[in-house]
């Protein structure tokens, strides 16, 4: 439908009202904001970026992304037993350096510093609740959160831009997600678990969720059989048809996804907070579900890659575990190896290295091996580019001989040196570190 042709927007209880202004039933926002959207905007459809005050907008709690301030903090917002900026200072005073919500915090330092500089460049997307009659973000938390930061630091900033819709719609938030920053894989989860759920009709709950069960419980219903969520033997026809069209995903993936919500709640929270992978997740939960939540820990703490922790999950299978607690024992205490599973800073030259490794399988991959068509094809376009190219590649090559080079003597040193030769403890000088 094109946005000529699209219907304007209805907003809920705005047609009861006479006056221009005034108060919205149940908000305290002034209704003239949205005479003027309703009245002046036609040509766009209906939806126009206005001001809206910052304080009569309320963070999503269901989305795939999370939110931006922990969860009990946001409860706390939505249910107004504490204020934005008060929130905001609990959280800012609580963040411990190099963990994913300092990260998240430093993110959104920098768009609220991009904000002061040029201004909101994307306004949020909102609607009102039919129900509570408040407004909520349906895409936009971070600039929203980065807009309380500058209120924080300044006391100005008392409203945004922002672009109403009649009704939520989740696939906007799916739309944005993609666009922003690529969602952690249960974030990812969740998204499809929102969209499948919103296909069946199925929507969020209007009030907040009083417990991580029952935050996590309206996904989960994504994992129920069609007769017991809607009390028939099948799902509707076409029904994973039209999901597929609208994530661009197939089926198989988006099972996949959903079935990593059978973690336990508190699991599910730290492979989020982590960002730990598909793999990883697949592999913690081949464990017995009493170790699930340890062997989440033992993914974050120790950097597991997928293969040791399903080699754990098999050793705690066994009968006794007396196999894996001895396991768990050389993990924690390791003998000698301490970082057999910590990330290293690799060295430039090996970075860079691996990338122009992965770019000749590539392009062996796509020519089929005929690299002359291909430098003929190149010089033929960018002749000034193809000669800096020849340039780097020489540059590497000589430096990849040299590091062969080397490592060939250390090899044919090592093998010919006497072991434990008197000679050879007598060369050692008094400093030597050998």
């Amino acid at each position: 439908m094109s946005k000529k042709n699209r219907p304007p927007v209805s907003i809920p209880g705005l047609d009861d009202l006479e006056q221009e202004s005034g108060r919205l039933p149940g908000s305290s926002i002034d209704t003239h904001y949205l005479h003027q959207i309703s009245k002046e905007h036609e040509d766009e459809g209906g939806f126009i970026a206005s001001e809206y005050p910052l304080a009569v907008i309320e963070p999503d709690f269901y989305q795939g992304r999370g939110g931006v301030l922990p969860r009990s903090l946001a409860f706390e917002v939505i249910r107004k037993t504490t204020s934005h900026l008060e929130a905001l200072e609990t959280w800012i005073g609580g963040l411990v350096e190099g963990t994913p919500e300092h990260d998240e915090y430093l993110r959104l330092v920098s768009l609220k510093e991009s904000i002061r500089s040029v201004g909101l460049l994307h306004p949020i997307h909102i609607y009102m609740d039919a129900e509570t009659k408040v407004f909520r973000i349906l895409a936009g938390e971070r600039r929203y959160w980065a807009f309380w930061l500058l209120r924080m630091e300044t006391g100005e900033y008392e409203s945004i831009p922002a672009v109403i819709h009649a009704e939520p719609s989740r696939f906007l938030q799916i739309t944005e997600n993609e666009e922003v920053e690529p969602l952690s894989t249960i974030g990812r989860a969740r998204q499809v678990a929102i969209a499948y759920l919103e296909t069946l009709g199925i929507l969020p709950p209007t009030n907040p969720p009083a417990s991580e069960e029952e935050y996590w419980g309206f996904y989960r219903q994504a994992l129920l059989g069609p007769e017991e969520l809607l009390g028939q033997k099948r799902l509707p026809d076409n029904f994973w048809a039209q999901l597929e069209e609208k994530l661009s995903m197939h089926r198989v993936s988006m099972l996949g996804f959903l079935g990593l919500l059978r973690l336990p709640e508190t699991s599910l929270h730290q492979a989020d907070k982590w960002r730990l992978n598909q793999s990883q997740i697949e592999a913690v939960l081949t464990a017995p579900e009493d170790l699930q939540e340890k062997f989440i820990d033992l993914a974050v703490s120790h950097l597991l890659p997928a293969p040791e922790l399903k080699r754990l999950a098999r050793l705690a299978s066994m009968p006794g575990r007396g196999v894996f607690e001895a396991a768990l024992r050389d993990l924690e205490n390791p003998r000698g190896d301490e970082n057999k599973y910590k990330r290293r800073q690799r060295p430039p030259i090996e970075v860079q290295m691996t990338k122009m490794f992965s770019t000749f399988r590539a392009v062996e991959k796509v020519t089929g091996g005929d690299f002359r068509g291909l430098a003929r094809l190149i010089v033929a376009n960018k002749p000034k580019e193809a000669g800096e190219l020849c340039k780097q590649l020489e540059a590497a090559a000589t430096a990849l001989r040299t590091e062969l080079a080397a490592a060939t003597e250390e090899d044919t040193g090592a093998s010919s040196a006497p072991q434990g030769s008197e000679a050879n403890s007598a060369d050692r000088g008094p400093g030597s570190n050998l």
